[in-house]
């Protein structure tokens, strides 16, 4: 068996700029094959909240993922998708996002620039009289930067990232942290 190192992800979804009527995350850690987690959970969601006043959420949701890896290639990244619910309760797209983890041990604080697509004229007239807006049929985009530059989009508010980073057994490789 090849030699590998150990990758403690722990922190916490802080929460999001942006959203004053509310809003919840969906949130999945992406990356290479070689990499098998060995505790933890890869993927998630977080409580709905809704701030008394400003535009931004609280979730402080756990992250808490231990990873097994030969080498940094596939490192970790976090994709997220930020859902709004509007006064019916009814929940639609706030945004899209994606960041690398940290590589150096520590804590990190990170935000995440949000975006979501912009859809014609017509999704725009739907969005303000009915509610909800266009979302991407397919999540693979947002993992990969392929195609991703052919997309119209916007910005659509910021996450909050809290994270740390422990690595073990890399005196198994030759590398310097």
């Amino acid at each position: 068996m090849a030699a590998t190192c150990d990758a403690y992800f722990i922190g916490r979804i802080v929460g999001a700029s942006g959203f004053p009527d509310g809003a919840f995350c969906l949130y999945e850690l992406v990356h290479g094959q070689q990499w098998v987690i060995t505790d933890g959970e890869e993927k998630g969601q977080t409580q709905i909240d809704t701030p008394d006043e400003g535009d931004t959420v609280i979730w402080s949701h756990p992250i808490d993922v231990h990873y097994e890896f030969p080498g940094i290639q596939g490192w970790p990244k976090l994709s997220v998708e930020v859902w709004q619910q509007d006064a019916l309760g009814r929940s639609f797209l706030g945004g899209y996002g994606i960041c690398n983890l940290p590589m150096t041990p520590g804590s990190h604080d990170i935000d995440v620039q949000l975006w979501r697509p912009v859809g014609t004229k017509v999704d725009a007239l739907t969005s303000k009289y009915i509610g909800g807006s266009p979302q991407l049929v397919t999540q693979d985009i947002v993992d990969k930067a392929q195609d991703r530059d052919r997309l119209k989009t916007e910005t659509a508010g910021v996450l909050h990232l809290s994270i740390g980073l422990i690595l073990g057994r890399t005196s198994n490789f030759q590398v310097l942290i």
